[in-house]
């Protein structure tokens, strides 16, 4: 059961940092159009 939570938490900090990751780059794209127009 342990390895089973520790598995649930590592997966929950991977997918917070993708999105964390993810926002940020979709931001700068999003910075990087409004800026050409």
């Amino acid at each position: 059961m342990p390895g089973l939570l520790r598995g649930v938490a590592r997966t929950a900090v991977v997918a917070g940092t993708a999105t964390a990751v993810s926002n940020r780059v979709s931001r700068r794209q999003a910075g990087r159009w409004a800026q050409q127009e």
